[in-house]
């Protein structure tokens, strides 16, 4: 359903495979992404989307939940610390909350940016991290995504 939905909206779309569902949930880090979308060519000038799909498969709400969007190499990085470090300065970068999820189901958040009119054609890497923001304690890493963008 979501593949269709980007389908029709002319945007690029990946999910994880089957075997990539299955360690997911199995693992702790949930909610965790099902899926994203995204304007994949375009000038620099233009406004670019990215839809970002998470499920929570826990039998509990969760709240507080953020995404972190920036472009650079951060997707190669193993380490999520490092990785954040990754950021191309000169792009955009920012974080958007998250709607509450309930148990058993799903729900997404989207970035609309632009890139600078001085962008260089080429290919661009752009990264996402999901994190449960904590008020009094350090903030826990949930799940990261990785989108391409060519500007034309």
């Amino acid at each position: 359903m979501l593949r269709k939905h980007a389908t029709k909206q002319r945007l690029a779309f990946s999910s994880p495979t089957t075997e990539q569902l299955k360690k997911k949930l199995e693992s702790t880090h949930t909610p965790f992404i099902i899926s994203q979308s995204w304007t994949d060519v375009g000038s620099a000038i233009g406004t670019f989307l990215y839809q970002l799909n998470i499920y929570n498969p826990d039998p509990d709400s969760h709240d507080n939940l953020y995404a972190y969007f920036f472009f650079g190499p951060a997707n190669m990085v193993q380490d999520v610390g490092t990785a954040l470090h990754s950021v191309d300065e000169t792009l955009y970068r920012g974080f958007v909350e998250f709607p509450p999820v309930s148990p058993d189901s799903y729900t997404y958040i989207i970035f609309n940016y632009r890139f600078p009119s001085s962008t260089p054609a080429g290919l661009y890497i752009g990264n996402s991290f999901i994190f449960i923001r904590e008020p009094h304690d350090v903030g826990i890493y949930i799940d990261r995504g990785c989108i391409y963008v060519r500007i034309t």
